[in-house]
């Protein structure tokens, strides 16, 4: 078994192989402790890699890493390290700060789920964290703020959103199906498949001839809608198994499959009784979920704003990325 350190080794030689790094900056000439100078803030490679392989902890947990996506995801990293940076001067230009207690609490909830760590060097890991910690604090008041100056969108603009995005805001096709299901244990012998199936058939020339499909369903079926007739309600794509859903398209309401369905739960006799196609949802129904996706259409494009914003304004030096 290959053990977590081996792994962490592996993925470090393809973390911290190849040059360049791509992200919003310049890329210079530094002094060859920093990776970067980020609105005049020093980074060190020692700290962009650090970061790097927390990041890559989270992405690539399994281990199997091809040496492309590794590349790729190094530039990725780069540009979320920059994006922090920036975004956590951002919260302490404006005063955020965060509270000894708020710190406290975060600190608490991080150690209930997760093991002790830091080794010989606890103290130094205490500190790694608190400041980790600390600034996600930040952040998450940064955004709460930003997000908190977005104006709750007027009925003229969410009728504009809605009108502009119909296919949000259509009913999809709607089946209304009964069921008679004879139950039959996965692991059951092949001879009580075949009782089961026997039996279907006997009950399908019975409603062949007449028979209401409610009763036997009623009389026969061992499924918990048995007390309705049979009857599921409406159900819509994806809710029934791929081929009873087949089945079904081809029927016309009030119809029968014609042979009975071998499904997991056994064997199956499913009616179509009524088909709704897909409609549109008036306005005066769709309203709140259109004012909820256009709510967060503004404050996304808000958060990006400030963060396009910050990445233009701010210098922005970058290193080549050496081993």
């Amino acid at each position: 078994r290959v053990s977590r350190s081996h792994v962490a080794l592996w993925l470090a030689a393809l973390l911290f192989s190849g040059q360049g790094v791509a992200a919003e900056g310049a890329t210079v000439a530094l002094d060859k402790q920093l990776f970067a100078v980020v609105g005049g803030e020093r980074v060190t490679h020692e700290q962009f890699h650090t970061f790097l392989a927390a990041a890559a902890r989270k992405r690539f947990y399994h281990g199997k890493v091809s040496q492309e996506q590794m590349t790729l995801f190094r530039r990725e990293a780069a540009q979320q390290l920059v994006d922090t940076i920036l975004l956590r001067q951002e919260a302490e230009r404006r005063g955020i700060v965060v509270s000894n207690d708020e710190l406290a609490a975060k600190l608490a909830e991080y150690e209930k789920h997760a093991s002790a760590s830091g080794g010989d060097d606890r103290v130094n890991w205490e500190r790694a964290l608190s400041q980790q910690l600390r600034e996600q604090l930040l952040l998450s008041k940064l955004r709460q703020q930003v997000l908190a100056a977005v104006d709750d969108p007027d009925t003229t603009a969410i009728e504009r959103y809605y009108q502009d995005h119909r296919d949000k805001f259509t009913r999809p096709e709607q089946v209304r199906v009964s069921l008679i299901l004879l139950s039959v244990p996965p692991y059951a012998p092949s001879s009580e498949w075949q009782e089961a199936v026997a039996k279907a058939q006997t009950l399908l020339q019975q409603l062949h001839a007449g028979a209401a499909f409610a009763q036997l369903a009623r009389d026969h079926s061992q499924h918990e809608s048995a007390v309705r007739g049979g009857d599921l309600g409406f159900v819509h794509q994806g809710m029934l198994s791929a081929d009873v859903q087949k089945v079904v398209d081809a029927l016309v309401p009030g119809s029968v499959v014609k042979e009975p369905l071998v499904i997991l739960q056994g064997v199956a006799i499913v009616r179509l009784e009524e088909r709704q196609q897909a409609e549109p949802v008036v306005f005066a129904q769709a309203r709140e979920r259109a004012a909820s996706l256009l709510q967060k259409e503004r404050e996304s494009s808000a958060w990006e704003g400030v963060l396009a914003g910050l990445r233009k304004a701010t210098a922005v030096q970058l290193a080549p990325l050496t081993p």
